[in-house]
């Protein structure tokens, strides 16, 4: 019985079953005295979308794009490069009006008697994984899967009756736009941030005190006139384990940690004999990254939680002196000046690193503590509002997940 785990009160009925042969062409019409101009990618992340939106000019030429695929609004092409995002590679619905071509590395395909949303929602989903999964050719590469094209319209795709197929597609028509929606809500509140930062920093915007007065002038430090490092260790990944330590990674800096942090259960790490450990307030540098981003990139530890955390491969532990609230550091590691220093000291080659001489002569205009800490405030309320934000968007997105596996067969 073909029906899905839930359904709109108004159908019923088993769902049909047919492959994807019995709806969809193969697209060989190829590209022509370059005729077509417009290069378009597959990505799992943005879809069916124009080159020159991410390089604003046209990159194509007679040479290499002759012998392209030529789609048109409304086919579908399938891209089997494999990442996290698309396990098995995306199948996207192209929506622009203007014809485009694809890479001939690229399935592409046009459909008749199924709604095109509807398998563009379908696809979407992972109920097709398994059949990419038991039908691609053994000893593929890593990066791509390999299928043959008959073997790929072989695909069992099971459908409703037209108009339960359009009600899906609108409904998740709509849940796509409150996701939309959020997304641009949060890139609002980052975009007002950056703003914000650049204001403080600069000195654009200044704060007064508790009886309206203007707090005193700015003065430029080096960063070793406002604190101190501390001992970090070289631990890798291999060493995580059951173990009376836990350790901050310089990669989890990269990806998983940002700005204030409380209360966070790092990965534990199985290692003998005293080490020094992590204290409030205390502030971890990446010190070493594959590109200039992430190089420097600086976290500040709230809150330990009394976990016993020591400062791990790849990063430099600073000690702010009284006088100067950590946070505000962190914050000044947010803006295009501190970017600008990270590109002129950082060196490498295939791995960036900074030592920790260099972040030493770092030099920042620094206000009163008390002043330092309205601005802290300032930020890190704003920084809980984007978190509150990215969690709805979030939320958003793992309901639009469920659905998917819950509404499809």
């Amino acid at each position: 019985m073909k029906i899905p785990s839930i359904r709109f009160s108004s159908f019923n009925g088993d769902w049909q079953t047919s492959s994807l042969s019995n709806f969809a062409q193969k697209i060989t019409t190829k590209n022509k005295n370059f005729e077509v101009k417009n290069v378009v990618s597959n990505s799992a992340v943005h879809g069916l979308i124009s080159q020159r939106d991410f390089f604003d000019k046209d990159i194509a030429n007679s040479a290499n794009i002759d012998g392209y695929y030529v789609i048109k609004k409304g086919d579908f092409v399938y891209n089997p490069r494999i990442s996290k995002e698309s396990p098995y590679g995306p199948v996207n619905l192209y929506k622009f009006d203007e014809k485009g071509v694809v890479s001939p590395l690229y399935l592409c395909f046009q459909v008749d008697g199924i709604n095109r949303d509807f398998l563009s929602y379908y696809f979407k989903s992972n109920n097709w994984h398994r059949h990419i999964y038991r039908n691609g050719d053994q000893g593929a590469r890593h990066d791509r899967v390999s299928i043959k094209d008959r073997e790929f319209f072989k695909m069992p795709i099971s459908y409703p009756t037209q108009e339960e197929q359009k009600k899906i597609s609108n409904f998740f028509f709509l849940l796509d736009q409150r996701i939309s929606h959020q997304r641009k809500k949060v890139e609002t509140l980052r975009e007002q941030k950056k703003g914000l930062l650049q204001k403080i920093f600069s000195q654009e915007l200044r704060f007064k005190d508790e009886d309206g007065k203007e707090f005193p002038k700015w003065i430029r430090k080096k960063l070793s006139e406002l604190g101190f490092f501390k001992k970090s260790y070289s631990y890798s990944r291999s060493v995580e384990g059951k173990g009376n330590y836990r350790h901050l990674h310089y990669g989890d800096i990269h990806s998983k940690y940002d700005g204030i942090l409380n209360n966070i259960s790092f990965p534990t790490i199985n290692v003998d004999g005293p080490h020094e450990t992590i204290e409030n307030g205390d502030l971890i540098f990446a010190d070493a990254s594959e590109d200039y981003k992430d190089l420097g990139k600086c976290v500040v530890i709230e809150d330990t939680g009394d976990q016993r955390i020591i400062s791990g491969l790849h990063t430099h532990r600073f000690s702010a002196h009284d006088s100067v609230d950590p946070r505000f550091i962190m914050y000044f590691t947010k803006t295009k000046a501190y970017k600008s220093f990270i590109k002129r000291v950082g060196n490498g080659i295939s791995v960036l690193g900074i030592s920790k001489k260099s972040l030493e002569d770092l030099e920042l205009d620094l206000p009163s503590l008390n002043e330092q800490r309205k601005i802290v405030d300032v930020l890190s309320t704003l920084d809980l509002k984007i978190a509150k934000e990215e969690e709805k968007h979030e939320a958003l997105q793992v309901q639009k997940k469920g659905f998917m596996q819950q509404l499809f067969v």
